[in-house]
Protein backbone atom coordinates (compact mmCIF):
# COMPACT_ATOMS: atom_id res chain seq x y z
CA UNK A 1 0.00 0.00 0.00
CA UNK A 2 1.50 3.31 -1.08
CA UNK A 3 1.09 6.46 0.96
CA UNK A 4 -0.73 9.11 -1.07
CA UNK A 5 0.56 12.68 -0.99
CA UNK A 6 -1.75 15.38 0.30
CA UNK A 7 -3.51 17.57 -2.23
CA UNK A 8 -3.17 21.35 -2.37
CA UNK A 9 -6.89 21.66 -1.60
CA UNK A 10 -6.47 19.57 1.56
CA UNK A 11 -3.47 21.60 2.71
CA UNK A 12 -5.32 24.86 2.06
CA UNK A 13 -8.33 23.59 4.06
CA UNK A 14 -6.13 22.62 7.00
CA UNK A 15 -4.56 26.05 7.18
CA UNK A 16 -7.86 27.88 6.71
CA UNK A 17 -9.24 26.07 9.78
CA UNK A 18 -6.08 26.40 11.87
CA UNK A 19 -6.19 30.04 12.94
CA UNK A 20 -2.41 29.78 12.36
CA UNK A 21 -1.80 28.00 15.62
CA UNK A 22 -1.13 24.51 16.88
CA UNK A 23 -4.36 22.60 17.59
CA UNK A 24 -3.07 21.16 20.88
CA UNK A 25 -5.11 22.62 23.78
CA UNK A 26 -3.66 25.85 25.19
CA UNK A 27 -0.74 25.88 22.75
CA UNK A 28 -0.11 29.29 21.21
CA UNK A 29 2.62 28.22 18.78
CA UNK A 30 2.09 29.74 15.35
CA UNK A 31 2.34 27.53 12.30
CA UNK A 32 3.50 30.05 9.72
CA UNK A 33 5.78 32.91 10.71
CA UNK A 34 6.13 36.44 9.31
CA UNK A 35 8.64 35.17 6.72
CA UNK A 36 6.06 32.65 5.41
CA UNK A 37 8.04 29.72 6.86
CA UNK A 38 5.98 26.69 7.90
CA UNK A 39 6.95 25.91 11.50
CA UNK A 40 4.35 23.24 12.21
CA UNK A 41 3.65 19.66 11.24
CA UNK A 42 0.82 18.10 9.25
CA UNK A 43 -0.11 15.06 11.32
CA UNK A 44 -2.24 12.04 10.51
CA UNK A 45 -4.82 11.11 13.12
CA UNK A 46 -5.04 7.56 11.78
CA UNK A 47 -1.66 6.66 10.29
CA UNK A 48 -1.18 6.70 6.54
CA UNK A 49 0.56 3.31 6.57
CA UNK A 50 0.24 0.03 8.46
CA UNK A 51 2.34 -0.01 11.61
CA UNK A 52 1.86 3.71 12.23
CA UNK A 53 0.07 5.18 15.22
CA UNK A 54 -3.68 4.58 15.17
CA UNK A 55 -3.65 2.92 11.71
CA UNK A 56 -7.21 2.02 10.69
CA UNK A 57 -7.34 -0.72 8.04
CA UNK A 58 -11.01 0.06 7.34
CA UNK A 59 -10.09 3.49 5.91
CA UNK A 60 -9.34 4.03 2.24
CA UNK A 61 -6.17 5.79 1.12
CA UNK A 62 -8.31 8.81 0.17
CA UNK A 63 -9.77 8.92 3.69
CA UNK A 64 -6.29 8.70 5.20
CA UNK A 65 -5.12 11.78 3.28
CA UNK A 66 -8.31 13.80 3.73
CA UNK A 67 -8.52 16.90 5.93
CA UNK A 68 -10.81 15.01 8.33
CA UNK A 69 -7.89 12.69 9.19
CA UNK A 70 -5.29 15.42 9.59
CA UNK A 71 -4.39 17.93 12.27
CA UNK A 72 -1.85 20.77 12.34
CA UNK A 73 0.43 20.71 15.36
CA UNK A 74 3.73 22.20 16.43
CA UNK A 75 6.63 19.73 16.44
CA UNK A 76 6.67 19.08 20.25
CA UNK A 77 2.93 18.34 20.27
CA UNK A 78 3.24 16.12 17.20
CA UNK A 79 5.81 14.07 19.10
CA UNK A 80 3.62 14.00 22.22
CA UNK A 81 0.53 12.83 20.31
CA UNK A 82 2.45 9.92 18.82
CA UNK A 83 1.61 8.20 22.11
CA UNK A 84 -1.48 6.39 20.77
CA UNK A 85 -2.52 5.08 24.19
CA UNK A 86 -2.66 8.57 25.63
CA UNK A 87 -3.98 10.12 22.41
CA UNK A 88 -6.31 7.69 20.62
CA UNK A 89 -7.93 8.74 17.33
CA UNK A 90 -11.11 9.95 19.07
CA UNK A 91 -9.09 12.29 21.31
CA UNK A 92 -7.27 13.80 18.33
CA UNK A 93 -10.53 14.17 16.39
CA UNK A 94 -12.01 16.03 19.36
CA UNK A 95 -8.88 18.15 19.70
CA UNK A 96 -9.09 19.13 16.04
CA UNK A 97 -12.81 19.95 16.16
CA UNK A 98 -12.50 21.89 19.46
CA UNK A 99 -9.66 23.92 17.98
CA UNK A 100 -11.61 24.63 14.78
CA UNK A 101 -14.57 25.89 16.85
CA UNK A 102 -12.28 28.07 18.93
CA UNK A 103 -10.62 29.75 15.93
CA UNK A 104 -13.56 29.67 13.50
CA UNK A 105 -13.72 33.47 13.27
CA UNK A 106 -9.98 33.84 12.65
CA UNK A 107 -9.38 34.25 8.94
CA UNK A 108 -6.08 32.71 7.93
CA UNK A 109 -4.74 31.95 4.49
CA UNK A 110 -1.28 30.95 3.39
CA UNK A 111 0.40 32.05 0.20
CA UNK A 112 0.20 29.97 -2.93
CA UNK A 113 3.99 29.71 -2.80
CA UNK A 114 3.88 28.09 0.64
CA UNK A 115 1.07 25.72 -0.39
CA UNK A 116 3.15 24.74 -3.45
CA UNK A 117 6.26 24.20 -1.31
CA UNK A 118 4.42 22.08 1.27
CA UNK A 119 2.79 20.07 -1.52
CA UNK A 120 6.19 19.52 -3.18
CA UNK A 121 7.70 18.36 0.12
CA UNK A 122 4.73 16.09 0.82
CA UNK A 123 5.04 14.44 -2.61
CA UNK A 124 8.78 13.98 -2.13
CA UNK A 125 8.25 12.50 1.35
CA UNK A 126 5.49 10.16 0.11
CA UNK A 127 7.61 8.96 -2.80
CA UNK A 128 10.53 8.22 -0.46
CA UNK A 129 8.26 6.18 1.81
CA UNK A 130 6.89 4.26 -1.14
CA UNK A 131 10.30 3.27 -2.52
Amino acid sequence: MARMALTQATIRTLFAKSGNQCAFPDCQQILVDEDDDFLGQICHIAAANPGGQRFDSSMTDEQRRSASNLILLCYPHHVKTNNAERFPAAALQKMRSDHARMVHKVSFQVSDELINEITRREKLFSSRLNN
